[in-house]
């Protein structure tokens, strides 16, 4: 499953955030650039920076607004 930026996403153990962005850092010990999805926890200040490959339906879960 693919996310975009201000969908609505639920985080197992955090709960409800919205994807802000994506970014690419260098990851050790190489240094290879590796995407990451922003989540923006919709309670309190808390942000979580998700590898997109990770965030693949297992981990990462397709929210609804009612």
């Amino acid at each position: 499953m693919s996310f975009r930026v201000k969908d609505r996403v639920v985080y197992p153990h955090h709960g409800a955030a919205v994807i802000e962005a994506t970014e690419k850092r260098p990851m050790p010990p190489d240094g290879e650039p590796r995407e990451f999805s922003v989540l923006r926890m919709t309670h309190g200040d808390l942000v979580l920076k998700v590898p997109v490959d990770k965030a693949d339906g297992d981990d990462v879960f397709a929210g609804t607004v009612n």
